[in-house]
């Protein structure tokens, strides 16, 4: 007949799972392992003990709890002596009579009630060596933006609170959070952590957001204070008319020189001999244009808020 500790072990062996791993992850110390693997049930204290074990250590290999309790209790039928701790194996009675006693009715609500407790504790413990879940949903990772207040959002486990960038944030009682982050520009990594109230355990969650601020649409135009026409005659003689807003001032034949003037509105000149003759408007050269009613060179120009506007 397949017994409890067979069904155990060869589960345990399918699964490439060590005593050692099924010890950690069930709580069980290694022995207790052992003797049920080896069906050595009187080395147990208590039949209590021996459920409750049972029952772990088949959930852990995910197998039917019932159905290997069932293979336990019909092979193994014990009592246990509290004084002397010890055990001897009897046969048990035939018929559902003699089996609904009550001191087996006892037994098996102290049973119900211990494997109640155990996984309880059990799931205390599960919960108190695991780290809070958190998730952001807003916003997703390593994305670049040019807004400079950046908006988190995402959601916690219960009895847990968040920090970001150490900043304690309130949680609502759907245990999600809000809060606006302002970024500097270029990369900014945020960490967010979630921590439980009780262990202080901590989960985090990094983002990388890279800040890249809006070009200015339109920049100032500079603008210039003063204009200074230069006239330069080189070579030879030559017969020049300069006016300068409004006012004449040269209508002669000039030697070759060097002559400053400051325009504030506008200015115009007329020259007999274009090569001769150089016009800089704040070091910049300006061309003549022939005038063809005439046969002479002139150039006029007006100063405007955007700059000379010359024809």
């Amino acid at each position: 007949m397949v017994t409890a500790g067979e069904v155990l072990k060869t589960k345990r062996e399918s699964l490439k799972k060590s005593i050692q791993q099924v010890s950690q992850e069930t709580k069980i110390q290694e022995r207790f392992l052992e003797y049920i693997e080896n069906d050595q049930y009187e080395n147990f204290d208590s039949d209590v003990f021996v459920s409750g074990f049972i029952k772990i250590y088949s959930d852990n290999l995910g197998l039917d709890t019932e159905r290997v309790l069932a293979l336990y209790r019909r092979g193994n039928g014990h009592v246990y002596d509290t004084k002397n701790k010890k055990s001897k194996k009897i046969m048990p009675k035939k018929g559902l009579k003699s089996f609904f006693t009550p001191k087996n009715i006892a037994i098996a609500i102290t049973a119900l009630s211990l494997l109640g407790i155990l996984a309880y504790i059990g799931y205390e413990i599960f919960l108190y060596q695991n780290p809070p879940e958190i998730t952001v949903t807003t916003p997703k990772n390593n994305i670049t933006t040019d807004d400079s207040v950046l908006l988190i959002e995402g959601s916690v486990e219960d009895s847990s609170y968040i920090t970001i960038a150490e900043q304690k944030i309130d949680i609502t009682e759907e245990n999600t959070f809000s809060s606006k982050y302002t970024l500097e520009e270029g990369e900014n990594t945020i960490i967010i952590k979630a921590v439980k109230e009780k262990t202080k355990q901590e989960a985090v969650a990094t983002l990388t957001i890279t800040y890249i601020p809006k070009e200015e649409e339109t920049k100032k135009e500079e603008t210039v204070d003063k204009y200074t026409l230069k006239l330069v005659i080189q070579n030879d003689i030559t017969w020049i008319k300069l006016d300068v807003d409004g006012i004449n001032k040269i209508s002669q034949v000039l030697e070759p020189s060097e002559r400053s003037y400051e325009i504030k509105e506008r200015f115009e000149i007329v020259s007999g001999r274009p090569g001769n003759t150089t016009i800089y408007l704040n070091d910049e050269i300006y061309e003549l244009k022939e005038d063809p009613s005439n046969g002479t060179y002139k150039l006029s120009c007006e100063i405007l808020q955007t700059g000379p506007v010359c024809r």
